[in-house]
């Protein structure tokens, strides 16, 4: 990663509050967030990591109704707190530190619907934010307004390709601040050169990185290119790329092209071809 990204990064987040991560798959946005989050908390203890899915709702992140037992074994409702609610409960009693919620895939949720009144204390921190929770407020069990604290931090991670970022609404869109993450061919040879990969063996898959890459924001978009993570392999031989594309990189390219017309063989030819400027094996 490079460090000016790194940096802007950083001060974007302690800036604003919460920012996404964003880019095609493989430039390492979950591992730039994770490491973000460690280095704002300071313990990882006070990092608190969910992964978004279709099903993920807002009693799940918020507040919600849940069963429980009773002494005498009769199922009662009550008002629970989400994850989202527990850590800001948790930096709350400790204001002198930062706490960090990671939303990995932020974007395959039903934004809307997740974070419900949380937009506004998103934007508006402290007290002066405070908002009425819609499940704890409507039974009139909550004892004071939520708040997003200070000390609360947001980092979202979000994969340009994915069909669903369609679902960013304007809202959330406008509260978060994103940074982009490109494949990069510097990173990979750096990389590939830190693991003991020859020259030559470099140029090949630096050559097909370049190609395939060309290819797929000619036919798509740059948003569906491959990030640079999927071609650090180590050791760099013929084998472990022809394991890449029969485990990765085909089964991704099958869901690019629906219905398919000739790419996936387009791209077999291309890794086919690098396979061969390559060590069979290490």
């Amino acid at each position: 990663l490079r460090a000016e990204t790194l940096e802007e990064a950083r001060d974007l987040l302690e800036d604003t509050g919460q920012i996404i991560l964003s880019g095609p798959p493989g430039t390492g946005k979950t591992w730039l967030a994770r490491g973000l989050a460690s280095l704002a908390a300071g313990d990882p203890a006070r990092v608190q990591g969910v992964q978004f899915h279709p099903s993920t709702a807002y009693e799940d992140f918020i507040e919600g109704l849940k069963p429980r037992l009773d002494a005498t074994g009769n199922v009662t409702y009550a008002v629970m707190p989400g994850t989202f609610v527990r850590l800001c409960e948790d930096a709350r009693r400790d204001p002198d530190r930062h706490y960090v919620m990671l939303v990995d895939e932020i974007n395959r949720a039903p934004l809307s619907r997740v974070f419900g009144e949380l937009l506004y204390a998103l934007e508006y921190r402290g007290p002066q934010g405070a908002v009425e929770l819609a499940v704890s407020g409507g039974m009139g069990t909550a004892t004071q307004p939520f708040y997003v604290p200070e000390n609360v931090l947001v980092i979202g991670t979000m994969n340009s390709a994915d069909r669903s970022i369609a679902m960013v609404d304007y809202a959330l869109r406008r509260r978060f601040r994103f940074v982009e993450l490109e494949p990069d061919a510097g990173i990979l040879d750096r990389w590939l050169a830190a693991h003991g990969a020859s020259a030559q063996a470099r140029r090949v898959v630096l050559d097909l990185f370049g190609a395939v890459n060309k290819r797929l924001t000619e036919s798509l978009d740059p948003d569906h290119r491959l990030g640079h993570s999927y071609f650090m392999l180590d050791p760099l031989n013929g084998a472990a790329l022809d394991r890449l594309w029969r485990t990765a990189i085909r089964p991704l390219i099958g869901e690019y092209f629906v219905p398919p017309s000739g790419e996936v063989e387009e791209y077999a030819a291309l890794f086919a071809a690098a396979v061969t400027g390559l060590p069979a094996e290490a």
